[in-house]
């Protein structure tokens, strides 16, 4: 069976050096987290990454309809998060303690394993190249599970 026949569409979406697939579409299960630009281009694109969602929800009074419509958020909130990922990558006993996992529906491993840091490194990478950016740039992050 099709993706096309659940009203799924398919894209690709380029993070860093590796191309990642994303579905959008009524039968998607599992979190998905965006990080837009003010011209509402995908700065990044996270699936099942608990951990990053769960620091982006305690910026704001947890609200299921603004994590899912969307927040601003600043670039000294994005060092905030790049800071917290280097404390943890330096002492990965730090993860609990500084970006624990969150638990939800089809939310993904809670686990702090491979792929839990690996998300870690591919998050500083990526966000550390749009921070050095000459921009007073505004970003928006959503989810959706």
């Amino acid at each position: 069976m099709l993706d096309e026949d659940f009203g799924a569409t398919e894209e690709e979406t380029i993070v860093g050096k590796k191309k990642r697939k994303k579905k959008r579409g009524k039968y998607n299960m599992g979190l998905d987290m965006w990080l837009n630009d003010s011209e509402g281009n995908v700065v990044m694109y996270w699936r099942k990454a608990n951990q990053i969602h769960k620091w982006f929800s305690n910026l704001v009074d947890w609200n299921e309809k603004e994590l899912i419509n969307g927040f601003k958020v600043t670039k000294e909130q994005l060092r905030e998060l790049v800071d917290c990922i280097t404390r943890v990558l330096e002492s990965k006993d730090l993860a609990d303690d500084v970006l624990p996992t969150q638990k939800g529906f089809f939310f993904g491993s809670y686990d702090y394993d491979e792929w839990y840091f690996d998300e870690l490194v591919r998050t500083k990478h990526d966000l550390e190249i749009e921070l050095n950016k000459d921009s007073d740039e505004e970003y928006t992050y959503s989810a959706s599970w």
